[in-house]
């Protein structure tokens, strides 16, 4: 029909201008326009022809006017040539009229015309007409469908949801059950699954699609991971809570590519950045766990925990830290309802939870680090909790990360970390009755020293640990209890095996670090920190830089000492007696 593009843009401005004649009525349109150019259209028999001017018909003229004629114009699809990609023109339309139903300023579809069975029995029939079909091209036409039942008929979930399960059929009937996501069929079928995910922004409402995961789980493992952490992303964007076990168990139903092994799941799956993002996401969904009421909550948090602590040891590294902060948060929230009945009981419970889950990371996942941080910060919890036992639970959560210190951890330099973190910790505790505080200190030093491989580690973690004694508080000390004895005693033990570093550069380091943590001590009025101990230490230190290799290290060495000295002499109008004795 068309002898050149020319020719083809000429048709169209022709229609363009038909349909802005100011006079076109609606039943000019029906009776004599469209019939005049479906007529054309269907008698010049060359499909691409055929399906421009179909779609400029779809673009040119009003909806009204669609409206009132689609009937016939969808009748007038079926007579066109079999070349005839009969699916955009349908796609065209549905989008068309779906985008007018959906404008809060339109008139909407009127209720006597029945669009999405409309638009369904054309699908039907075009399939069965043309069994040859690209797949790709069904679900696209599926893909059209939902949008339509979505954005015409929001009150009316049975609709999208016959079209996914119509899909689904037709995707088993040609043994399609692990499609790849970014091949065509694949491509197509994830902006299906993603329209009612972005038209609802609340999965909530697409898991009531009861056939949406079935269509979902035609996908490849890969696939199905693709789809589950969009899902996942929009409920974080958009803040869909989980309040009740229902929402959790459908949510969890509908996410479980991502929270539990696959019969299809590659053997390196686990290995790679893309396993990673997608379980920090489902550890973010863990926070999106919020009840009404505490005893919900913890009811939601235990039947979460069961689900993501059977998800592998790999897994469970990144999701079951969630749930422990969560139940922190929510034994904090429970202080203030101390008026309940049972809420002791429920308090212990909740502490006996997140120690268990913190306890399948040491024992599932084999890790060290993060059970260790939070033990810690179970006892720091804990002690803000006034239940007449809470002691001991602080006691038991200290005791257990003491225990993967001396068990789980070997490298030295984790060491030296999880020892601050300790000692950070156990100067924030503040209601430790003082035989529990000395007792769990006494560990912590006997650590610091015997259970350090290296002689300069065991020196620098002492220096680190002696604050227990100058800043640490107990149920009684009502304060810091400033045990200068302690300090002394410690430190002295840290300049004892600071002696035996047979290495000279290190034994300086050693030493100078003592110092300046005598000299901390000093100036905080530590009574016991005298001047002798301060002014010994600094002139062994400079009898042994004499004997020093020149090198960068001792150079630097140098500079540090020279440093303290000179805070000593700036400083020397408060402790005139140290500085005098230094010579500064």
């Amino acid at each position: 029909m068309f002898a050149s593009s020319r020719h083809k843009i000429l048709v169209g401005l022709n229609l363009v201008r038909l349909s802005e004649l100011e006079n076109l009525t609606e039943e000019m349109y029906v009776k004599e326009v469209l019939p005049s150019i479906l007529e054309q259209v269907v008698s010049c028999r060359d499909h691409i022809s055929q399906e421009y001017l179909m779609e400029c018909v779809i673009q040119v003229f009003g909806d009204d006017f669609h409206l009132a004629t689609l009937n016939e114009f969808l009748r007038a699809c079926g007579d066109l040539v079999p070349e005839v990609n009969v699916k955009n023109i349908l796609i065209a339309l549905i989008e068309r009229l779906a985008h007018y139903a959906a404008n809060p300023d339109g008139k909407g579809i009127p209720a006597e015309i029945h669009l999405f069975d409309i638009f369904s029995d054309q699908a039907k029939n075009l399939f069965e007409n043309r069994p040859d079909m690209p797949l790709e091209d069904i679900v696209s036409l599926y893909a059209a469908l939902v949008n339509l039942a979505i954005k015409c008929y929001p009150d009316k979930p049975e609709f999208p949801n016959t079209s996914f399960g119509s899909l689904k059929s037709i995707l088993e009937e040609k043994k399609k059950t692990s499609i790849e996501p970014f091949d065509a069929v694949g491509r197509e079928l994830m902006k299906l699954l993603r329209l009612p995910v972005d038209e609802y922004n609340n999965a909530l409402k697409v898991a009531e699609l009861t056939e949406f995961v079935p269509v979902m789980e035609c996908f490849n493992y890969h696939g199905r991971c693709l789809a589950s952490s969009y899902i996942i992303q929009n409920m974080l964007e958009h803040g869909t809570i989980m309040r009740t076990e229902e929402n959790v168990a459908v949510m969890c139903a509908v996410l479980h590519s991502l929270l539990v092994d696959q019969q299809d799941q590659p053997s390196n799956a686990t290995e790679n950045e893309d396993f990673e993002d997608e379980q920090h996401l489902v550890a973010r969904l863990v926070h999106l766990i919020q009840a009404d009421t505490p005893d919900e909550q913890f009811l939601l948090l235990n039947n979460a925990r069961k689900i993501l602590g059977a998800g592998g040891k790999v897994r469970i590294r990144y999701t079951l830290a969630p749930i422990v902060f969560e139940l922190y948060r929510l034994i904090l929230r429970f202080v203030d309802l101390k008026d309940e009945e049972n809420w002791e009981a429920k308090m212990r419970k909740m502490f006996m939870c997140a120690m268990g889950t913190i306890g399948a990371l040491i024992t599932t996942a084999e890790m060290s680090d993060l059970p260790l941080k939070l033990y810690l910060e179970g006892a720091m919890v804990a002690d803000k909790v006034p239940m007449p036992d809470s002691s001991s639970v602080v006691y038991e959560f200290i005791s257990k990360a003491m225990s993967v210190f001396e068990d789980e951890i070997a490298e030295s330099r984790e060491r030296i970390s999880a020892m601050s973190l300790i000692t950070g910790t156990m100067l924030e505790i503040r209601n430790l009755p003082s035989e529990s505080w000395h007792t769990l200190a006494g560990q912590i030093i006997v650590a610091a020293s015997a259970k350090m491989f290296k002689k300069a580690d065991q020196v620098r973690t002492l220096c680190t640990v002696v604050a227990l004694y100058w800043k640490g508080e107990t149920a009684e000390s009502g304060g810091p209890m400033r045990n200068g004895d302690k300090v002394v005693e410690v430190l002295k033990k840290a300049g004892k095996i600071a002696t035996q570093c047979l290495e000279p550069i290190v034994q300086q380091q050693l030493f100078v670090l003592i110092i300046n943590t005598l000299l901390y001590y000093y100036e905080d009025n530590c009574l016991e920190v005298t001047e002798d101990m301060l002014v010994e230490l600094v002139s062994r230190t400079k009898d042994n830089a004499v004997q020093l290799d020149v090198s960068a290290e001792a150079d630097a060495l140098e500079k540090h000492l020279a440093m303290t000295l000179q805070h000593i002499k700036r400083t020397k109008d408060k402790r005139p007696g140290l500085a005098e004795r230094l010579q500064l």
